[in-house]
């Protein structure tokens, strides 16, 4: 997050050293949950919340959660 101390909290991911990364099949997502999931990661990326990796060895599959509102959490 933007503005904390990294010596305060620090996320890690733990993993093996020797894994190799697997890559799932893609799932498909219907085009008006897939706008609202759009919409939500620009909105992080210009917060400053997100940021892009151009070579990673880990991915992770966002989750989209359904809100009250109507709105679409990641």
């Amino acid at each position: 997050m933007p503005g904390i101390d990294p010596a305060i909290v620090v996320h890690e991911i733990k993993t093996y050293p020797d894994a190799k990364p697997v890559r799932q099949h893609l799932c498909q997502i219907h085009p008006q949950k897939a706008a609202a999931i759009k919409a939500e990661v620009e909105k992080l990326l210009k917060a400053g919340f997100i940021y892009p990796i151009p070579l990673m060895d880990w991915v992770s599959n966002i989750v989209p959660v359904n809100k009250k509102q109507g709105t679409i959490r990641i």
